[in-house]
């Protein structure tokens, strides 16, 4: 079985920050997949306070020039996390300076290893 990896945010105006985050996730896959959890507006306003400045037909767009569009999922869709019942074949991927991310209980509930990786610098 092949090893998902797993990555969440706006990817609003997409940035170097943003797809270097993409590249990490490639390389922990090892041949496997990518997926995104994309915000939609009013999740990204509830959590953030402010909307994204794209709107989020516009993001999945931009962002499927670095991800399959049949990989790139509404944030809140965790089904994916009922893909495959070894859990330890997935992996979601953030930056080790945001530690406290919204949804990282629900993936420490389903027993999905977190990958921090360190922030992307110009």
């Amino acid at each position: 079985m092949s090893k998902i990896v797993i990555l969440a945010g706006s990817f609003d105006c997409i940035t170097q920050k943003q797809t270097h985050l993409i590249k990490e996730a490639y390389k922990l896959a090892v041949g496997g997949e990518v997926y995104v959890l994309l915000y939609e507006d009013y999740a990204y306003y509830s959590d953030f306070g402010s909307f994204p400045i794209q709107g989020y037909d516009d993001r999945i767009e931009n962002l499927s020039n670095f991800v399959c569009r049949n990989n790139i999922l509404r944030r809140d869709d965790f089904k994916l996390l009922n893909r495959t019942e070894d859990k330890k074949l997935i992996t979601f991927v953030h930056y080790a300076d945001d530690k406290d991310f919204p949804g990282r209980e629900q993936l420490r509930e389903n027993n999905i290893t977190i990958k921090f990786i360190k922030k992307y610098e110009q």
